[in-house]
């Protein structure tokens, strides 16, 4: 049983720090547009802020799972969800 709690808790973390680190790439994208002059950097952007914004729902989705089987401490699932749903 500690076994699993440490593994989920570190599950949790890695899945927290990668949606902080998604929230602050599309961030950047999203200042980084208006001053691009380049089609192909454009369409590249717009490509990967995409792919960005498909594991943000991933990750929600996840983190939705976790809470409803209630596998998890709460809090730490409730502040992953929260994560996610802010805007940028």
């Amino acid at each position: 049983m500690l076994l699993t709690a440490y593994s989920s808790n570190s599950l949790i973390g890695s899945l927290s720090r990668e949606a902080n680190l998604i929230r602050r790439r599309v961030y950047k994208i999203i200042m980084s547009l208006p001053s691009c002059n380049s089609k192909p950097l454009i369409s590249r952007l717009n490509e990967e802020f995409k792919i960005l914004e498909e594991r943000r729902q991933d990750i929600l989705s996840i983190a939705l799972e976790l809470q409803n089987n209630k596998l998890i401490e709460s809090l730490s699932i409730e502040y992953l969800i929260e994560i996610c749903k802010r805007p940028v």
